[in-house]
């Protein structure tokens, strides 16, 4: 029995293989063998045999790819409606101020007009919100109006 440790666990050196050349079909891209007329996988006919270079692995077209991801910056647009705004808090005022009398209408004016223009831009939260205050508060002009009117009259 050898005792020596290297000659037991030793494994034969690989056999070196003669160069092999590799035929890929032009249609279909199958490994065939040398000197085919026609491809065993889809029967394309094959032209005279010539060595082809092995597709591309995977990982080699990965490389191809370009190193540093491309930043794509998008800015949205500021979304405001500024008249329609204005005519909301011309609406509120001219509701605070609606029996003041020159002061209150001319507020509720500016505050109709603006939102009533601002309906037509986006967003339209405000104007839409601010229209129907400056309706609710020509309604109240028109009872307390009605209300003096009817008391210096009768």
């Amino acid at each position: 029995m050898n005792t020596n440790a290297s000659s037991v666990n030793e494994t034969p050196p690989p056999i070196p293989s003669p160069a092999i050349e590799r035929y890929y079909c032009m249609n279909c891209g199958q490994l065939m063998t040398s000197g085919a007329s026609f491809c065993p996988h889809c029967g394309y006919p094959q032209t005279p045999a010539q060595p082809q270079p092995a597709p591309m692995p995977f990982q080699q077209m990965a490389s191809y790819a370009p190193q540093q991801p491309t930043t794509i910056i998008v800015q949205e647009k500021n979304n405001s409606n500024a008249i329609g705004v204005i005519g909301f808090i011309c609406s509120l005022v001219s509701i605070l101020l609606c029996g003041v009398g020159g002061i209150g209408i001319f507020v509720w004016i500016f505050g109709f007009l603006f939102s009533l223009i601002g309906i037509f831009k986006k967003p339209r939260g405000f104007a839409i919100a601010g229209f129907i205050i400056s309706l609710i508060d020509l309604l109240a002009l028109f009872i307390i109006l009605g209300a003096f009117m009817g008391a210096f009259m009768g």
